[in-house]
């Protein structure tokens, strides 16, 4: 008997490629149940048609309703491993045939391995917009990137629903937290201090002082013959500084409540020369960058130039004043980069903050500054992507709110933890990878760390 004639005997055989490839299918079909749209499965499937179809379902008036969008869905399923799998992703090449056919409408591939339940899609014409991609015919599936489940709901509603439609694309619902670079001042001096004064300039006030052998500190500030300070001027050296009449005091709350622009600049005024104060308190060294904007910066180690500074719970250190080298010289070094703020005091509803913008400073030796500070300070933002920019945010919250609990400080000013509010809806994962360049997927959510070195070749400002 011909094996044609003992297949016949034994009737239809089902082989294990028709069963994976139906539960790769029952795999799209529970992801997109899940997504609480539509799906309907073609019949007579075949390589060169289409394996379903999704039906966008939106929620009106508590329930749902189908929209009329459509994508259509290609299915690739295995058991067995992909080609140069890894844990970050795999390689998949597509039919010539295949892809001029999906080219042609809205189709999106999904490549799954049902026995472990993972599916990964793409949009086959997003994928392959341009010539060479289509010559390779090659995908590179990144497996966070890529990951068809229920977080990929948003990238299939903007893929499947056109911009001028009046439906819209509902926000994802998801929990976020959302942090922010804004710490609320817990405690300022309660009393502001005024007397009139001879002095018109600060400048010219210190020099007096200098002469009397007093230093003044640094919160208050001189306006129209005034003295404004959160120190009593009673104390020396303001009493050979300030005239004996016309002194008083009034509560800081005053000038904090107040809705009044001139009142509440004179408050911060008053806020940025205690922050001056508090800052050189934590070694921070102070440069005006333009008659509005003052930054401070890390000063260096006496010895080394070089400095660390340890933060959070773990005392995890942070290189905060370190070389940068010349790419091309490896034992040359160009300048040093510090850590550094630019600090704004603003106001929102009845509460004060110090809202935190970290940069970086550059200096020839520790305290010159760099000539080329603006460049590189450039280069630098590009290098750092955004859970770098947040834990930046948080060392300079710890380092401006951490207390000795054995040595508290006396300070003047007091800082809480940054504020952070959560969210009923947020930008899944994958969506917000979508949209990011090939280099910010790589390296989203790296920060550079104290074991990498800083070069610079050219113009060009990196890390290696």
């Amino acid at each position: 008997m011909s094996e044609d004639e003992q297949n016949a005997h034994l009737g239809k055989i089902a082989d294990d490629s028709g069963f994976t490839g139906q539960n790769g299918i029952n795999l799209i079909a529970t992801t997109v149940a899940k997504m609480k749209h539509l799906w309907t499965p073609t019949t007579g499937h075949s390589d060169k048609g289409v394996d379903g179809f999704i039906e966008l379902c939106r929620e009106i008036d508590g329930q749902r309703v189908a929209t009329n969008f459509i994508i259509q869905v290609q299915s690739k399923a295995t058991d067995n491993s992909w080609p140069q799998e890894d844990d970050n992703g795999f390689v998949f090449r597509v039919d010539e045939r295949d892809l001029k056919h999906w080219l042609a409408g809205n189709v999106i591939l999904v490549v799954s391995r049902p026995r472990t339940s993972e599916a990964y899609w793409i949009s086959i014409k997003d994928y392959f917009a341009t010539l060479e991609a289509k010559k390779t015919r090659t995908i590179y599936f990144k497996k966070r990137l890529h990951r068809f489940d229920e977080n990929a709901n948003l990238a299939l509603e903007k893929l499947a629903i056109p911009a001028h439609a009046p439906i819209g694309i509902q926000p994802q619902l998801k929990h976020e937290s959302i942090e922010t670079n804004l710490l609320p001042i817990l405690n300022y001096p309660k009393t502001i201090y005024f007397a009139r004064t001879r002095f018109r300039k600060g400048d010219a006030l210190r020099a007096r002082a200098r002469k009397l052998g007093t230093y003044p500190g640094r919160s208050w500030f001189l306006k129209r013959g005034n003295v404004f300070s959160f120190f009593p001027l009673n104390q020396a050296p303001w009493p050979k500084l300030t005239a004996k009449s016309r002194k008083g005091d009034q509560p800081t709350k005053q000038w904090a409540d107040s809705d009044n622009p001139d009142i509440q600049r004179d408050f911060v005024r008053l806020l940025n020369e205690a922050l001056a104060e508090f800052l050189a308190s934590r070694d921070l060294i102070r440069l005006r960058l333009r008659r509005d904007s003052i930054m401070y910066y890390f000063a260096p180690d006496s010895q080394t130039i070089e400095r660390t500074a340890k933060w959070g719970e773990s005392e995890t250190p942070r290189t905060v004043v370190t070389k940068v080298m010349a790419k091309l010289e490896a034992n040359r070094i160009l300048c040093y980069r510090h850590h550094a703020i630019i600090p704004h005091f603003m106001k929102f509803g009845a509460s004060w903050f110090l809202a935190v913008e970290p940069t970086y400073h550059f200096t020839t030796n520790g305290k010159d500054p760099y000539p080329l500070r603006e460049d590189y300070l450039s280069g630098m933002k590009r290098i750092e992507k955004h859970l770098a920019v947040r834990n930046n945010v948080r060392f300079w919250a710890y380092w401006l709110t951490y207390q000795d609990l054995i040595n508290p400080r006396k300070e003047n000013l007091a800082f809480g933890s940054p504020e952070a509010f959560g969210s009923e809806y947020g930008i899944s994962d994958n969506d917000w990878l979508a949209k990011a360049d090939a280099e910010e997927i790589e390296t989203l959510g790296s920060a550079p760390d104290d074991k990498q070195k800083l070069v610079v070749g050219g113009d060009q400002f990196v890390l290696v």
